[in-house]
């Protein structure tokens, strides 16, 4: 059960790795001094602008975050716990919760992703990585378009929070955002 969520994280820390690779290969910033010529304030602005997007761009944050139910049904976790390690635009997620006892028909979704999906996600990928060990356990989860929930699935639909009654759902995932 812990293997495919420490599988899932690995595949998604590479691909972080990828993607902040390309991205250092595309900050240039030209340093208008260097060249003998003289800057005036509008080339500085410019250039500490790119500077600092390059920065933001290569940036690495780790964190805790807590999440949370999204379906509607107002149920409170009685444990969780999320982790985050984002690389430039890329968001490495994992953690584990326990679902309280619950009869809600509400497709189970969890909210609260440290930073918001980005805006050409689909639905689908990116994806979180299940390990549960139960009957009816999901084994897909997508990130919400634009959004700061995930959802959960099983064969094509969705699984409902009374399905995760009681049990433990460990995730790892990775989803693109735009800030």
């Amino acid at each position: 059960m812990l293997k495919k969520v420490i599988a899932g994280f690995v595949l998604a820390f590479f691909a972080a790795v990828a993607s902040a690779t390309a991205a250092s290969a595309a900050c240039t910033v030209t340093n208008t001094f260097m060249n003998g010529q003289t800057a005036d304030a509008t080339q500085v602005n410019t250039n500490f602008s790119n500077v600092l997007a390059c920065i933001n761009a290569l940036a690495e944050v780790d964190g805790t975050w807590n999440p949370s139910d999204a379906s509607g049904a107002g149920l409170s976790f009685t444990t969780a716990t999320a982790f985050y390690h984002k690389v430039g635009k890329i968001v490495l997620v994992w953690g584990y919760v326990q679902y309280p006892t619950t009869s809600s028909s509400l497709q189970a979704t969890i909210g609260n992703l440290p930073f918001t999906a980005s805006n050409t996600s689909v639905n689908g990928f990116p994806s979180i990585t299940m390990s549960s060990g139960f009957s009816g356990a999901p084994t897909f989860g997508f990130v919400t378009k634009n959004g700061t929930t995930f959802g959960f699935g099983a064969n094509s639909a969705a699984v409902t929070n009374a399905t995760m009654s009681t049990n433990n759902v460990y995730f790892s995932g990775v989803y693109p955002t735009d800030s």
